[in-house]
C-alpha cells in the first residue's frame, strides 16, 4: 500500500475489499512525514486490515542501524538545527 490511499476512493474501495494483511511501501522509511502514515495507519485500522512490518534485521541490527542514521543526520546537519 502506498499513499495514494489516502486520498484515492478507487484504491481505498479495492485495497479494503481484497486485502486482510500490508505492508507500506516506502511511506515507513527514514524521509517519509508523519501525517502520511497517521493517515494510511487510521485506514487500515477503519478496514481491518493488519499492517505488517517487514524487517530483515535482527533487534541489535536495528538498533545499531537507527543509531547510525540519528548520528549521521545530527552531523550532517548540525549547523542548521537548534537545541
Amino acid at each position: 500500500m502506498n499513499f495514494h490511499i489516502i486520498t484515492n476512493s478507487d484504491y481505498q474501495n479495492w485495497s479494503a475489499s481484497r486485502f486482510k494483511y500490508t505492508t507500506f511501501t516506502n511511506s515507513m522509511k527514514w524521509y517519509s512525514t508523519e501525517k502520511i502514515q497517521d493517515a494510511m495507519i487510521d485506514f487500515t485500522k477503519e478496514n481491518d486490515i493488519s499492517l505488517k512490518w517487514v524487517n530483515s534485521l535482527s533487534p541489535d541490527e536495528l538498533r545499531e542501524t537507527v543509531e547510525k542514521r540519528i548520528n549521521y543526520v545530527i552531523s550532517r546537519y548540525e549547523s542548521e538545527l537548534i537545541t
